[in-house]
């Protein structure tokens, strides 16, 4: 099974901007998908079944205020090209621990990106990867069974 030269250098380029072990990565839903597979260490924000639910409807006003599922606004513009506001989309991302956003460089959400104060920190022939300063970053760190019998 090969994986694209893209995707390599999207994971090496993020794991070299990163200041934390395990980044978190909002990606389109090819790479996400390849990405869980290539490199564990890159922790993804969508799962699959929220990526099949964003590719089939698009979201009610009740779902983009539900405080529980804040990945919803973050798929809204993302894969619908539904509104959410620079604030909601923000807070989003900081709900869901998110630094990096992965898309490709005819993505039309490119303009809403950096008005939401994302900064391009790399691209590669056909992606962009921005970079969001959380407020309060979490680090995730795996739970050590060495000492467990």
């Amino acid at each position: 099974y090969k994986m694209p030269e893209e995707l390599i250098e999207i994971s090496e380029l993020i794991h070299e901007d990163s200041e934390v072990t395990y980044p978190k990565v909002l990606m389109e839903y090819n790479y996400n998908m390849e990405m869980r597979q290539y490199d564990p260490t890159i922790l993804l924000t969508i799962g699959r079944e929220d990526y099949l639910y964003a590719v089939s409807y698009p979201y009610t006003e009740e779902m983009l205020a539900d405080e529980e599922h804040p990945q919803y606004r973050l798929l809204a513009p993302l894969v619908r090209y539904q509104e959410v506001s620079l604030q909601d989309f923000q807070a989003a991302l900081d709900a869901t621990n998110t630094e990096y956003v992965v898309v490709s460089s005819a993505n039309k959400i490119l303009p809403f990106l950096k008005q939401a104060g994302l900064k391009e920190v790399a691209n590669t022939e056909n992606n962009v990867i921005f970079k969001y300063k959380l407020k309060d970053p979490i680090v995730f760190e795996l739970v050590d069974y060495s000492g467990v019998r």
